[in-house]
């Protein structure tokens, strides 16, 4: 028994070892990923989203070499199809911001004036007696120039965004034809144990990206239609253009959601001055958010990429401050990528504590 209970100690010793062996090299890894991730932003960023985009599209494409035998054919339908899809809509929606920003309703010009109605208006009305007016002046001030800060940080970045996205097409043509063979060189090479664990990878890999990206484009869709629906009921101008900046905004995890609401109750302000509808709005989208957190999302999307929302959020602050924009978009896809391959490379109590969700573990405790 003594013997025994050696040898245990001993496994456990080793297992310990092993565990933060695989720690260490995670957080160096990462490090050095990150430092990559700063200097080679402007092909990695493009590089990503064209990876993302092949693997997206690829079950198409290989659709449709069964009629049309030439890749590149079958890519440019796909890439045509796909631009007149989003690339119509995306056009007409910063055409209508440009609008927008160079409204004289919106210019700072106005602002002194227009906040000073505000503040009139709340004096006057049943709210006063709950609200602390010495600086509601500064804060609607204040209110209205980052609504038209973040406007206009919106349009400057759209360029970066159009010439990403001109490169990402490109780099996707040339994952999506070289895909294959690159594929079954690899396996080739390969021992039986990595072949195995390489082709788990490559198919674990897109069915979780693909799962979580229609998944979340469903609940930006049905997100767009339930704004619309609340500001056509109050009748706030360009009802759609909100709703659908909102609902593209939801890609970003958490946050995107209440930075999209603040264009539109910002614009309604400026609109008309009414407090009751900038509440009307205000509550109506908190009531549609909770509706989207507890039954849509949970029913839609599901817990495919199970991934741990602490993780998500300071992965999201990281990459925000590497690539931007760009680094907030991908964070859950490069996020679901580590935890697959962590699980597969035989770091399974990392991926485990680092990267899995609550309801995850609640699963597999049940």
């Amino acid at each position: 028994m003594p013997g025994k209970a050696k040898n245990l100690t001993l496994q456990s010793c080793k297992i310990m070892t092993t565990n933060l062996k695989n720690a260490y090299y995670f957080i160096a890894t990462s490090i050095l990923i990150v430092v990559a991730m700063f200097y080679l932003k402007f092909a990695l960023i493009p590089l990503c989203f064209g990876a993302l985009l092949a693997i997206l599209i690829n079950p198409v494409i290989l659709w449709i070499q069964k009629f049309v035998k030439i890749h590149i054919l079958a890519y440019l339908m796909v890439t045509i199809l796909l631009l007149i899809i989003f690339g119509i809509p995306l056009t007409l929606i910063s055409l209508s911001v440009v609008s927008l920003v160079e409204d004289q309703s919106l210019e700072m010009v106005d602002v002194s004036n227009t906040v000073a109605d505000y503040r009139k208006t709340i004096e006057t009305s049943q709210w006063s007696q709950y609200i602390d007016m010495s600086n509601i002046k500064e804060i609607l001030a204040s209110g209205a120039s980052k609504v038209q800060e973040l406007m206009t940080f919106v349009i400057v970045d759209s360029v970066s965004f159009i010439t990403n996205a001109g490169l990402a097409i490109l780099f996707s043509y040339f994952l999506s034809a070289y895909y294959t063979n690159a594929k079954r060189k690899i396996l080739e090479d390969s021992n039986r144990v990595e072949r195995k664990r390489i082709k788990e990878v490559i198919s674990r890999i897109p069915t979780v990206l693909r799962s979580y990206v229609f998944g979340t484009g469903l609940v930006m869709l049905i997100i767009s239609i339930c704004t619309y629906v609340l500001f056509l009921m109050v009748g706030l101008d360009h009802a759609l253009l909100w709703s659908v900046i909102i609902g593209l905004l939801t890609i970003i995890p958490f946050i995107g959601s209440a930075i999209g609401i603040m264009l539109p109750l910002g614009y309604s302000l400026m609109q008309n001055g009414s407090v009751s509808e900038f509440l009307i709005i205000l509550f109506g989208y908190l009531i549609i958010q909770q509706i989207e957190g507890n039954f849509i999302t949970p029913k839609i999307v599901g817990d495919k990429v199970g991934l741990n929302p602490f993780i998500i959020i300071i992965s999201m602050l990281l990459l925000s401050q590497v690539w931007g924009i760009a680094g907030v978009m991908l964070t859950i896809p490069i996020v679901a990528v580590m935890k697959v391959l962590l699980e597969e490379y035989q770091m399974d109590l990392l991926a485990e504590i680092v990267f899995s969700s609550k309801e995850n573990n609640d699963n597999k405790e049940d």
